[in-house]
C-alpha cells in the first residue's frame, strides 16, 4: 500500500518526463494504466509521473511490420483493423485473453512488459515474434531484443530514468503459422499456463521453430531445447507427441493453491501438443 504519495506530474514532453525520473532518483515512478499500483509495497515512492500526454499511444503498420507505442491500451490493439490478421492472429489472441474488458481498457503494452508477472499473457506472444523493445534515457535511445529484456525482471535492471517507448514487431514470412493458448480456471482468471508457437514448415519439415511459455517460471521464456529438438524433423503427430513429453520433463512447474504439480505437468504436455497441432492446421 502506497501511503507517502505527495507528488503527481503530467508532463507533455518526453524530455520533461525523463528529467522528472532523474530528479526523483527512484522516488518518482511512471504511471501508465495504473492497474499494478495496488500491488506496490515500496514506501520510498513519493510521486507518480503520468505518461498519458506523451503521445505514446499509437499503432503504425508498415511494409516491414508493426510499431506499437508503450501507452497503447490492450483494447486498442484488439480494435485496430490490422490486429486480427497480423502474425496469423497471434498478437490478437494474446491480447484477447488478458483479463476483462475493463482491464484491457486500462492495461498498456509498456506497463504489461515492465510490470510482468508470472501470469502475464502478452510477453509470451511477443517472445516468439522476436519483438524489439525501444527505451529512452536522458542521453540515449536503446533497442533491446525481447529475450534480453526478460533476462531478469525489467524493473530490476531498467534505469531509474529510463522509459519504455515502443514495441517493434517484424512481419512474419507468409509461410509461418502461429498459435497462442491460455489455460485458466475462468475466462478472466490469471493463467495457469500460456504457450505461444511460431512455425515455418517446408517440405513437411520444421525449418524454424519458436516456442515460449508463461506461468511456469517468474518470467516468460523461450523453450530453446524444444526448438532445437524439432528443427529439421518431420512434422508428424509422433514428433509432436515426443516434443510435448519432452516439454513436461524439461520444464517442471511449481505447485500452488490453484493446481497440483502433477496437474500442471500434464497441462504442459497437453497444451504443447495442442498448440503445435493447431499451428500445423493453419
Amino acid at each position: 500500500m502506497l501511503t507517502h504519495i505527495n507528488h503527481y506530474f503530467c508532463p507533455e514532453k518526453l524530455e520533461q518526463a525523463i528529467k522528472l525520473l532523474e530528479k526523483g532518483k527512484g522516488e518518482f515512478v511512471p504511471l501508465a494504466g495504473g492497474t499494478s499500483l495496488l500491488l506496490y509495497k515500496n514506501e520510498k515512492i513519493k510521486g507518480f509521473i503520468s505518461l498519458r500526454k506523451l503521445k505514446l499511444d499509437y499503432i503504425i503498420k508498415s511494409k516491414t511490420g508493426l510499431k506499437v507505442g508503450a501507452m497503447t491500451k490492450i483494447e486498442d490493439i484488439l480494435q485496430h483493423p490490422v490486429s486480427r490478421a497480423f502474425a496469423r492472429g497471434l498478437l490478437y489472441k494474446a491480447c484477447e485473453k488478458i483479463g476483462s474488458t475493463l482491464n484491457r481498457n486500462l492495461i498498456t503494452v509498456g506497463g504489461n512488459m515492465v510490470q510482468t508477472y508470472i501470469w502475464s499473457d502478452l510477453p509470451v506472444a511477443l517472445l516468439v515474434l522476436e519483438t524489439k523493445v525501444k527505451t529512452r534515457k536522458k542521453r540515449s535511445t536503446r533497442s533491446y531484443p525481447i529475450h534480453e529484456f526478460f533476462k531478469t525482471h525489467p524493473k530490476s535492471w531498467l534505469g531509474k530514468d529510463e522509459l519504455v517507448l515502443e514495441m517493434e514487431i517484424k512481419n512474419p514470412p507468409k509461410s509461418v503459422s502461429c498459435e497462442f493458448i491460455k489455460f485458466s480456471r475462468t475466462q478472466v482468471d490469471r493463467s495457469l499456463l500460456d504457450i505461444a508457437v511460431y512455425l515455418d514448415i517446408k517440405n513437411n519439415l520444421f525449418r524454424e521453430v519458436r516456442i515460449a511459455y508463461g506461468g511456469l517460471k517468474s518470467l516468460p521464456f523461450r523453450a530453446g531445447e524444444l526448438e532445437i529438438f524439432l528443427k529439421n524433423k518431420k512434422a508428424t503427430p509422433s514428433t509432436i507427441m515426443s516434443c510435448a513429453q519432452k516439454a513436461a520433463r524439461l520444464y517442471p512447474p511449481s505447485e500452488d493453491f490453484r493446481a497440483s504439480k502433477d496437474y500442471k505437468e500434464n497441462l504442459v504436455r497437453v497444451l504443447t501438443e495442442r498448440a503445435l497441432k493447431n499451428a500445423l492446421l493453419k
